[in-house]
């Protein structure tokens, strides 16, 4: 959601949902407790994928055909069977699981994950192999609805799909979604990642490359109002940071 303030005439973009955002808003981080079932939801989605045998069928979806980018990027599938599932494993109060799902923006008042029927790609910080987030992407998109939804565990977080390109390579190929990002690995280009934020700020993109190998960067964005709107924010971060940074238009 593009958010305009009414004040500065600055707009920023939140795709935190309604039921977490006022918590989520007040904090930085999150607790130890929200991060460990963010990090269980990720797994759990992965593993569902992993043994699914229409897996391969669910790569189709998004002209993939490489089974092993599943395990190579943790990528997984919602059915909404998370809390069943840890009801069955765990034989816990779910009380505070859903809680939790709920300040990570992955649960609904009625208890429905929020990315059900979404495949889910896993976004880590910088540095550590931790989720910060999740991307989704409808296989069935609904009429009217978009067809995809992130979620990042809280205000200030940037997540970056491909962590291992981002900490090797001097040169790379940024897009705005993991899906672009899978296609383009699966073509040979191992230099790709997508980076995405809540707000997608320019100070969000200068923190998050300023550590890095990065030397150049070619950006591929979505090519709609927003895309462009996120473009701006990582070329003004990379022209501070004294990094080059050009369009790729041949993906």
């Amino acid at each position: 959601m593009m958010v305009l303030n009414s004040e500065s005439g600055n707009s920023y973009y939140t795709p935190i949902c309604s039921e977490s955002g006022d918590i989520l808003r007040q904090q930085q981080g999150v607790s130890r407790l929200d991060q460990t079932i963010g990090n269980e939801y990720v797994e759990e989605q992965h593993l569902m994928l992993a043994q699914d045998l229409d897996a391969t069928e669910k790569l189709k979806a998004f002209e993939l055909s490489n089974y092993d980018l599943i395990e190579q990027f943790h990528l997984g599938y919602a059915d909404n069977s998370f809390l069943r599932r840890y009801s069955r494993y765990r034989g816990e109060d779910l009380t505070p699981i859903s809680a939790s799902l709920g300040r990570l923006g992955l649960l609904d008042s009625t208890k429905q994950e929020v990315l059900e029927g979404c495949m889910i790609f896993p976004l880590y910080n910088g540095i550590y192999y931790i989720p910060v987030g999740v991307y989704g992407y409808w296989l069935e998109p609904k009429e009217g609805v978009e067809s995809d939804l992130l979620r990042l565990w809280n205000q200030d977080a940037v997540g970056v799909f491909n962590l291992d390109a981002f900490n090797a390579f001097s040169d790379l190929i940024v897009c705005q979604n993991p899906v672009i990002a899978c296609q383009l690995i699966e073509r040979g280009h191992e230099n790709v990642i997508a980076a995405m934020g809540n707000g997608d700020t320019v100070e969000q993109f200068r923190q998050l490359f300023k550590h890095m190998p990065t030397q150049s960067i070619r950006i591929i964005s979505n090519g709609d109002r927003y895309g462009q709107y996120w473009a701006d924010q990582i070329t003004e971060a990379m022209r501070l940071l004294n990094i080059d940074c050009a369009f790729y238009f041949n993906a």
